[in-house]
């Protein structure tokens, strides 16, 4: 059945949302920034300079994070995952403002949240607890000493400098609200107990396909896991007859080669005695040409006479 049409309706008109993006750009990042005139008149919002406030400002927004509840669920025997974030400091103190900073530290608790969704999606990851440390750790970097005189770039050696660089560490637990068991993959695909595809992927199937019921869906993914199981195993078959068949094939080529190598003896050996060394006759024509000084080289000699009878 079609829908009725209302042309009156009005499209969406992308240019005016370009002309208007400039002016309506959106910036909750820092929505709660205090902004203070700078020396030169400019009203810019202060940055992160102690570490003290970097801690405070990330616990903060850890403690908007939180589910009450995870305690218990941790006592009940709810999945745990624990996730270590590792921040350079360099890139926080006197270089962000603490709207800005407070944004990155929940989206550093969250985009671990969404990984554990996407990947064990049976269950409902809620944050137990989140912690900030900031910490001294050993380092490298390549530089170049000459970099800064143009003459000597060509010459200039790229060393490893060992260095000692802080960093912000950012330790958090979160639980499962479900309290699901843990989804086992094989080959890219969540395995149930049996060996074949779960019914939670099964379900999934037939809610995008609308083809099949979760467990119909199930017995043919299940089907096509056998199947396919039946042709690794005669892959392997085929690939040990092969290799059978190979060393046969190397065997009867040393068995050739050998062969060919006695013929090849054999004739050399019968066309050595066939050949006389010298032949009076054709030794007294070249000497009578020598002492006329006419150069003779045979490359081979002539056909001995048969004896006549």
């Amino acid at each position: 059945m079609t829908p009725d049409i209302d042309a009156s309706v009005p499209l969406i008109d992308l240019d005016a949302l370009i002309e208007e993006g400039p002016q309506q750009r959106s910036r909750p990042a820092i929505a709660n920034d205090e902004l203070v005139e700078s020396p030169d008149g400019r009203l810019q919002a202060p940055k992160v300079i102690a570490l003290d406030q970097a801690t405070q400002i990330a616990m903060d927004a850890f403690e908007g994070l939180k589910d009450p509840g995870t305690a218990d669920m941790i006592r009940a025997g709810h999945r745990v995952k624990t996730r270590v974030r590792v921040l350079p400091a360099d890139g926080i103190l006197a270089k962000i403002t603490p709207g800005v900073w407070a944004y990155m530290a929940r989206r550093n608790i969250e985009i671990p949240r969404e990984y554990l969704t996407t990947v064990q999606y049976n269950g409902d990851w809620v944050l137990h607890d989140a912690k900030i440390k900031f910490v001294y750790k050993p380092s490298w970097r390549w530089v170049t000493p000459k970099a800064h005189d143009p003459e000597n770039m060509k010459t200039a050696a790229i060393v490893k400098v060992h260095e000692t660089r802080q960093y912000a560490v950012i330790a958090m637990a979160f639980v499962d609200a479900n309290g699901k068991p843990e989804l086992e993959y094989e080959r890219g695909t969540v395995k149930s107990e049996s060996g074949g595809v779960s019914a939670e992927v099964a379900s999934m199937l037939k809610s995008v396909f609308g083809t099949k019921d979760a467990a119909e869906q199930l017995a043919v993914d299940n089907a096509a896991q056998e199947a396919l199981a039946a042709k690794d195993e005669q892959l392997s078959a085929l690939t040990d007859q092969y290799a059978s068949l190979q060393e046969q094939l190397d065997a009867m080529q040393a068995l050739i080669n050998q062969t060919a190598a006695g013929a090849e003896k054999a004739s050399l050996a019968v066309k050595v005695e066939a050949t006389p060394e010298s032949d009076p006759i054709e030794d007294e024509i070249d000497a009578a040409l020598a002492a006329q000084g006419v150069e003779v080289k045979r490359t081979t000699r002539r056909k001995a006479p048969t004896k006549q009878s």
